[in-house]
């Protein structure tokens, strides 16, 4: 009878045993398809973040040339309107020249 004792208290702390043992199991899956969730999440995310960057480089570069761009046309309408004036002013002189010998 006490080897039937002991032997029902063993099956139980046996089976006690596998219920903690599945009940670990279960807890581990679900925390190893959380961590799985989060870094999908995270990597989607990520990807996005760096989709948007290279967008915003793509138009800062596009920003720079025109900017570049449009400092060199100003600097060729002053050049352009420079000659200009020293040509109005040349043919200004010549008028002066011309009316004062007359």
């Amino acid at each position: 009878l006490k080897n039937a004792s002991s032997d029902i208290k063993q099956i139980v702390k046996s089976e006690t045993d596998l219920d903690i043992t599945a009940d670990l199991r279960k807890k581990l899956h679900r925390a190893k398809k959380e961590k799985l969730e989060i870094t999908t999440k995270h990597n989607a995310e990520l990807a996005s973040y760096e989709s948007q960057i290279a967008k915003l480089r793509s138009e800062v570069e596009k920003g720079e040339a025109l900017r570049q761009s449009l400092e060199y046309d100003l600097a060729v309408a002053r050049k352009e309107a420079g000659l200009g004036r020293r040509a109005a002013e040349e043919r200004l002189a010549e008028a002066h020249r011309i009316q004062e010998k007359l």
